[in-house]
């Protein structure tokens, strides 16, 4: 979350977010209204099966505010942080305080991103696979997306979703979005 923070922050805008792909929804305060993520055995199940097939990736866990990764010398890491203007701490899965993990996001060799994305939905058919760029690989509960968050977060302010979705798309409205 500490990655969304900035870009706020450089165009001033004070609003709810939805940030790992709709695992978490902060509100305007940066206080998490909704969550939904899965338990850090379930990531260190994952973790695990990387590491043992030997996959040419770094991979990087988020819960809440925490960002972990194994290797903060890795450049693909390193350019993840500049990317984002946050850094992410060396560490494990079980160095995460919270049980619950919202998505493990892994930086792959593109030459790779096909093989690796069918083993892990081969192996882990309970979670959401998908890659989000020619690099990136984001595994998350199934079910895990930002249109489901923002259906939650209607329901939490007791919002019509297709009002809300109908002012989105007007970019005079968009502060309107944002109560």
């Amino acid at each position: 979350m500490t990655g969304t923070y900035p870009m706020l922050e450089q165009n001033d805008i004070a609003c709810p977010v939805v940030t790992y792909s709709g695992g978490v929804i902060l509100d305007r305060d940066r206080s998490v209204v909704y969550h939904h993520g899965f338990s850090k055995k379930t990531a260190q199940d994952v973790v695990e099966f990387i590491e043992r097939r030997g996959f040419d990736l770094t991979w990087n866990a988020y819960a809440f505010e925490d960002w972990v990764s194994p290797r903060k010398d890795d450049e693909r890491l390193r350019n993840e942080e500049r990317i984002v203007m946050a850094e992410a701490r060396e560490g494990d899965i079980a160095s995460i305080a919270h049980d619950e993990v919202q998505k493990l996001l892994l930086i792959c060799d593109p030459a790779q991103m096909v093989g690796i994305e069918g083993e892990l939905r081969g192996r882990f058919p309970e979670l959401a696979v998908m890659r989000s760029s020619n690099i990136l690989i984001e595994v998350m509960p199934r079910g895990t997306n930002k249109a489901r968050a923002v259906r939650t977060l209607c329901e939490l302010w007791g919002a019509d979703p297709a009002a809300a979705r109908s002012r989105a798309r007007s970019t005079t409205s968009f502060p309107s979005c944002c109560p």
